[in-house]
Order: structure tokens, then sequence, then C-alpha cells
């Protein structure tokens, strides 16, 4: 006798069959089905390679091929996204007398950013550093207290702007304890020349005035911003050999005064200057 026919799907139905076989897919539509997620699985992946591959030549045109690099801030001194800070703590009375164990504060305060402290204390030359004073891509505002162990010294607090990544060198001086700060009206800062060649160096001169315009018998605190030179505890301002470039500011404090600044760059078409005249009364 012809089995039947089940209806639609040119199969014979037969009872001695379990039904569990009979609704098992064949090897032939499993091997399709694999072959289909497969197809799909390559339709989804292809696009997805394009964009990745897309975002990584983005990112390598950003960062090595003239976009942010280690080097897009102060000439290459800096890491990226941080600001560094250091200098010596010195006698405003005699700028070859390096404090020892002063407590040096900073608390810095990016723009629109939480403030922070760190602090250490002087070396026995009275050199101290700070690195990335100031967090990510940040700008802000710098305020370094050096509080010294020695009571025969005054402490002072100076505040300035520090632009992300670049680098603060500071000559701190204190004033001996025996200084009337009160008797300081103003400040004077001076360069020979602006323009200094590689392998050269100017003299600052950094006056601290009365009211009457008599020199007094101290030296400000120096803050050169910028790292293609040095400052010298005695106002010596140098720039290494075979320096190409460069440009920085070099500013002057002196506890409640107004500072005053002076700009300050490589030049090696420029000369040598000679020493500063000396310092007179202003009359």
């Amino acid at each position: 006798m012809t089995p039947e026919m089940r209806a639609g799907s040119g199969r014979p139905l037969r009872d001695d069959v379990p039904a569990d076989e009979l609704t098992q897919p064949s090897s032939h539509s499993l091997v399709m089905r694999r072959r289909s997620q497969s197809e799909m699985c390559c339709v989804w992946t292809a696009p997805r390679i394009v964009v990745l591959c897309l975002l990584a030549l983005a990112l390598g045109a950003l960062f090595g091929c003239g976009g942010i690099s280690p080097s897009s801030f102060s000439g290459g001194g800096v890491p990226i996204g941080g600001s560094r800070l250091f200098g010596r703590v010195v006698a405003a009375n005699n700028t070859a007398i390096n404090l020892s164990n002063v407590a040096v504060s900073v608390q810095a305060t990016p723009d629109g950013g939480v403030q922070t402290t760190t602090q250490m204390t002087t070396a026995q030359d009275g050199t101290f550093s700070f690195s990335n004073v100031l967090p990510g891509f940040s700008n802000g505002t710098v305020a370094v207290t050096a509080t010294p162990a020695d009571p025969s010294y005054q402490a002072q607090q100076v505040t300035l702007s520090v632009a992300n990544g670049h680098t603060e060198q500071m000559i701190i001086s204190l004033a001996p304890a025996s200084f009337d700060i009160s008797t300081a009206a103003s400040i004077s800062l001076a360069l020979a020349s602006p323009a200094v060649p590689g392998g050269g160096s100017v003299q600052v001169q950094a006056v601290v005035r009365d009211a009457a315009g008599r020199p007094l018998p101290i030296v400000p605190t120096l803050v050169f911003d910028g790292n293609f030179g040095m400052l010298a505890p005695d106002g010596t301002f140098s720039v290494p050999a075979g320096t190409q470039s460069g440009m920085g500011t070099i500013s002057a404090y002196w506890y409640t005064l107004l500072p005053q600044m002076q700009q300050i760059h490589v030049d090696n078409n420029a000369a040598q200057q000679p020493p500063n005249p000396p310092i007179l009364p202003i009359n």
C-alpha cells in the first residue's frame, strides 16, 4: 500500500518514524543556516573594520602629524598634560645664601576646577621641584608659599597664572625677620636686552624701592616662564649653547607689591650684552 503523503511536504507520512526525527532539520538545512549566519557576520563586521581603521588613522594624524604632540608645549620640555614648577629659596639680603628646610606649599587651581595642594621641604641647597602641578590640559592659578623653619626669615607667598604645559622656574627670596617689608613701595625690572643668543647670558636687574625711590638692600623673587634658559640666584639668565629658539617672560614679585614683567627670547643674531649699569636712586 502506497504510504500517504504529508500535505505540502512531498514526504511520505510514516507512523514508524519518531515525531522528533520528523521535526529535526536535515544536515543540508544546517549547512545552509550556518552559511547564512556567516555571511551576515561578514556583512556586519566589514563596516565596523572600516570605521575602526578610519578612527585609527584620525588619531594617528592628530598625535603624529602636526596635531597634539609631546613637543607642542613649551618647546618640548614638558610632557602633555602638566606644568612643572621648580627653583630655589634664598635670602633676599644675600642671594648667595641658600635656605634649606623651607616648607614650600603649592596650591594649584585649574580654571573651573578643584584646588589641590602639594608640599615639600627644600634640600640643603635650597632647591625644590614639583611636576604636573596642573592636571590634564589645564591653565590655572598657582599660589606658592615658602615658610622657613629658621625664624631669622619671613615667609612669602607668590601667586601666578600658569598656562598648560609651561615650565616655571622660581628664585624665591625671603626677607630677614629684621626687615620691615612695609618700607617697600615698588619694584623695577630691567634687562640690558630682551634678545639673548644661544650660549649667551643677560643680567636681570630687579630692584625693590622705597616710597622715595631709593633702592632697598633686598632682591625680589624672580620667576622665569619658559624652558630655554636658566635663572641663577644672582639674577644671571643664561641660554645653553645650540639653542635655536625660545620665548618667555621674567617676572619680579615682592610680597603685596604689584609684580613687574619683561619679555625675553632667543635670537642667535643678537650680540652678547654688556653688564647692566649700576643701580641708582630714582629722583
